[in-house]
């Protein structure tokens, strides 16, 4: 009985909330993913054979947007010198870690593996994929890390003889982002 109350418009970062008695506009909850990164290799990079070895993703310097962007950083830190090549967010959360490995020219061979790792603070395999065809190798999921945390990408295989992981872009990289809560 009666006319219904106005409600004026929301702003363009609002949505709309009701208590159990009434509506009103409130600032909308998420984020975005940030800290994020992609890294890449500058160039063919050798693994040797049966030997547990950091990947030098040696190129994460540009900035986030559109499809050219074959390496970025928006956030933490990505060590690029000799021996490091890892990523540390600066915050902590709940992050996705991906990795892929192309290796040149390895074949097919079923009694042979290719491996890689994602590795937190260079302690602990925390994500792993394994390939027995191919050359082609990747792994990816979740994980916590805090704001010192850093993640870095091995790789191993047992074809013999040293292989070259490709630079192609799409091929060989490893990429994290935060996951927004």
């Amino acid at each position: 009985s009666g006319d219904p109350a106005a409600l004026a418009a929301g702003g363009a970062d609002e949505v709309l909330t009701h208590d159990g008695t009434d509506f009103d506009w409130a600032a909308a909850g998420g984020g975005d993913n940030t800290p994020l990164f992609r890294a890449r290799l500058s160039s063919g990079f050798s693994v040797s054979n049966e030997v547990y070895q950091k990947i030098a993703f040696d190129t994460c310097s540009g900035t986030t947007g559109g499809e050219a962007s074959l390496d970025f950083i928006n956030g933490g830190t990505f060590d690029a010198t000799a021996d490091n090549y890892k990523w540390t967010p600066g915050e902590a959360g709940y992050y996705y870690i991906g990795a892929s490995l192309y290796a040149y020219d390895v074949g097919f061979n079923a009694d042979k593996g290719f491996h890689v790792f994602v590795k937190v603070n260079d302690t602990s395999h925390a994500l792993q994929g394994a390939q027995m065809l191919q050359g082609g190798v990747a792994c990816g999921g979740i994980l916590y890390l805090g704001v010192t945390d850093y993640v870095s990408v091995e790789g191993r295989h047992n074809y013999g003889a040293d292989v070259t992981m490709s630079a192609t872009h799409n091929m060989t990289f490893f990429c994290g982002h935060k996951i927004i809560s």
